[in-house]
């Protein structure tokens, strides 16, 4: 599959006037898009595939035939992910804290699943894709120097995540 991405970052504390206030080490805003693709399944899943089987014969005789393993989908394709996020990165001057603030989208579409088969059908289910999913949030990554000597070194680290729920959209 081809699946594009893009990113862009701007590092605002090199830029004079943020520069001239003295009060970041860094200060970084940054933007992505990307999509990926995902392919969960044995190799050939997409196929009828065959495989050796004994078939008994006439006069105690035995046979090698080639059944049918599988029913094939050849419209089976790959799970679709697209995210697009921003974020920004900071560091201060004045204080021994630094961090991150990210906000995220990310869709799925054309999940990859195991579709169960009536008895009828002679096979247990069928590779298909149907539905997707849709998260969203927000991460907040904060760390303080307690500590900066030359001989003692001590950090605390926090992080919180902010993700209101996922959509799942199945379709039948």
């Amino acid at each position: 599959g081809y699946f594009p991405s893009a990113a862009f970052a701007w590092r605002a504390n090199n830029e004079p006037i943020i520069k001239n206030t003295n009060l970041f080490n860094e200060l970084k805003f940054r933007v992505g898009w990307g999509q990926t693709g995902n392919q969960a399944i044995r190799p050939y899943q997409t196929l009828a595939n065959y495989g050796p089987e004994l078939v008994a014969g006439p006069g105690n005789t035995t046979s090698i035939g080639f059944v049918p393993l599988n029913i094939g989908n050849s419209d089976l394709k790959w799970e679709f992910t697209e995210q697009v996020n921003a974020g920004l990165d900071f560091d201060f001057n004045f204080l021994p804290i630094s961090g991150s603030f990210d906000i995220y989208n990310k869709t799925t579409e054309d999940l990859l699943q195991l579709s169960p088969l009536p008895p009828s059908a002679g096979f247990d289910s069928l590779f298909i894709n149907r539905g997707g999913l849709e998260n969203n949030g927000v991460e907040l990554a904060l760390l303080a120097n307690i500590v900066d000597t030359p001989d003692f070194k001590s950090i605390a680290e926090a992080k919180k995540s902010f993700a209101p729920g996922q959509t799942i959209v199945f379709t039948i």
